[in-house]
C-alpha cells in the first residue's frame, strides 16, 4: 500500500471523528456553538472512545490486517438530554370504546292502498297447490241457513284471473293456517300522526254488525307460505312487519254480517266484489276487478245461501262476472261467538287494531 494511500485513509479516520464531535460542538445542525461542549467534555458526557470506535469500525473496513486499528474498550453510554430541547407532555391516549350498532329496521305501519299484490304473486304458482300440513279446521257453532230472502247482482268483469282460488294460498287462507298469539286486543289510536292514512274512507270493520260494536277476544298470525314446496310454514309469520294479522271478534250465533261503509265505491253503489266463496268463508275486493285494492277476508262464517249460489253459478261460467255487496247489504251470519276478519294491503297481511284506518277513520284536519 502506497504512503498516499496510507495519509487518505488517515485524513478519512480524522474527517470521522470530527464529524461525530461537531455533533456536541454545534447547536441542531447550526452554525451556533454549544457553549456546554468544553464543559461536557471535560465531565466526560461527551465520550471520545465511544467517537474513536465509530471511526475504527469504519477505517478497519478499508485497512488490511497487518494494520488494523485496535478497538478500544467498550464503552459505557450515557443517554443526556439536550440542554435545549424540552420534551412534549406525555399523552394518555383513552381508545375509543367500539359499538356495536345494530340495524333498526324501520317500517311504514299504515301503507296506503295501492294495486293489490295477489296479482303479481299468482301467476307464479302452480296450477295444483296442495298444502303438506294440516288446514286449520273451521269453528263452526250452528246449522248454517240453507234458505235466503237476500238478492244479489253480479259486476263483469274484463280481467280474468289465472289461478283457481280454492288451491291459492293468497286467497283460501285455510292453505296457510294461523295461529292465536296473546296481543293487545284494544284498538291502537294514532294520536293525531295521521301519516299513511288513507285520504278517503276504507271500509270500516266498525259497521260489520248491525246492532252492536265489535269487540276484538283474539289475535292471530298467519303462517308463511313456502312457494317453491307448495306448503305452508307453520309458526313463521307470514308479514314479520305486524304483530297481528287476524282478529277474532266477539259475535253471537246466528247474526247477520253487512257490508262495510266506505266513501269509495267500486261501481258507483257497491263497496266489495266478491272473489271467492265457500259456505263458511268469504273474499272481497274493495275494487271492481279481483287482484285490485284491499283485500276482506271473513272467515269462520256462514256465507249467505242465496250469495254463495250466485258465485258459484259465476265462478263456473268462466268468472264473466262476479257478485257485488253495498253497504250494510247482508251477505253472511256468525257461525259461532266468533267472526275472524283479515284485511291485505300490496300483499301484506295489515294489523287493523288501528282505530283511525280501520274503525274510526276520519278525514284530515
Amino acid at each position: 500500500m502506497s504512503n498516499k494511500t496510507i495519509k487518505i485513509i488517515f485524513a478519512l479516520f480524522f474527517s470521522f471523528i470530527i464529524t461525530n464531535l461537531s455533533y456536541h460542538l454545534f447547536l441542531d445542525n447550526t452554525p451556533k456553538l454549544n457553549p456546554f461542549f468544553f464543559k461536557n467534555l471535560f465531565s466526560k458526557k461527551i465520550h471520545f472512545n465511544l467517537e474513536l470506535n465509530k471511526s475504527s469500525q469504519i477505517l478497519n473496513s478499508y485497512l488490511p490486517s497487518f494494520l488494523k486499528i485496535s478497538t478500544l474498550s467498550k464503552p459505557t453510554i450515557i443517554l443526556q438530554p439536550s440542554p435545549f430541547f424540552i420534551p412534549s407532555p406525555a399523552i394518555d391516549l383513552i381508545p375509543t370504546p367500539t359499538i356495536d350498532f345494530k340495524p333498526i329496521q324501520i317500517i311504514d305501519l299504515i301503507p296506503t292502498p295501492t294495486t293489490n299484490i295477489l296479482s303479481e304473486i299468482t301467476p307464479n304458482l302452480t296450477p295444483n297447490l296442495i298444502p303438506t300440513n294440516k288446514i286449520t279446521p273451521t269453528t263452526i257453532a250452528i246449522s248454517c241457513p240453507t234458505k235466503s230472502n237476500q238478492k244479489y247482482s253480479s259486476l263483469a268483469q274484463t280481467k280474468k284471473i289465472n289461478y283457481d282460488p280454492e288451491k291459492n294460498p293468497e286467497t283460501n287462507l285455510y292453505l296457510r293456517g294461523w295461529y292465536e298469539v296473546d296481543e293487545d286486543k284494544n284498538l291502537i289510536s294514532r294520536n293525531g300522526d295521521n301519516y299513511g292514512l288513507d285520504d278517503k274512507m276504507p271500509p270500516q270493520i266498525s259497521s260489520l254488525f248491525t246492532n252492536h260494536y265489535p269487540k276484538i277476544i283474539k289475535t292471530y298470525r298467519i303462517n308463511a307460505w313456502d312457494y317453491k314446496n307448495n306448503h305452508n310454514i307453520p309458526g313463521e309469520s307470514a308479514t314479520p312487519a305486524f304483530s297481528v294479522h287476524m282478529l277474532g271478534l266477539e259475535a253471537t250465533p246466528g247474526e247477520p254480517l253487512v257490508g262495510l261503509k266506505a266513501e269509495r265505491k267500486i261501481d258507483g253503489k257497491n263497496v266489495f266484489l266478491v272473489s271467492y266463496a265457500t259456505k263458511n268463508y268469504i273474499l272481497f275486493f274493495h275494487a271492481s276487478s279481483p287482484d285490485e285494492g284491499y283485500s276482506f277476508y271473513f272467515i269462520d262464517i256462514c256465507v249467505d245461501p242465496n250469495l254463495l249460489a250466485t258465485y258459484e253459478k259465476d265462478n263456473a261460467n268462466g268468472r264473466k262476472q262476479l257478485p257485488v255487496i253495498a253497504t250494510g247489504q247482508v251477505f253472511g251470519y256468525a257461525a259461532s261467538n266468533e267472526v275472524k276478519v283479515v284485511v291485505r294491503d300490496t300483499g301484506s297481511f295489515m294489523d287493523i287494531r288501528h282505530k283511525e284506518d280501520w274503525w274510526e277513520w276520519k278525514p284530515w284536519q
